[in-house]
């Protein structure tokens, strides 16, 4: 029992860092944007979502 909460808790933990490099990767990306107007929020969130899916 004690093991599947560490495997559980580990998880989650690659789960949040991914979340956080991903939010980090597409802020970098954002600050660097000379057309900051221009970005398709969409296709960035539809990416997002698709790389916490096979996260």
């Amino acid at each position: 029992m004690v093991q599947k909460d560490k495997q559980r808790m580990w998880r989650n933990v690659y789960l949040l860092v991914n979340v956080i490099g991903l939010l980090v990767f597409i802020g970098v990306g954002f600050l660097f944007s000379k057309k900051k107007k221009d970005i398709d929020w969409r296709s960035v969130l539809i990416m997002l979502v698709i790389n916490l899916v096979l996260a």
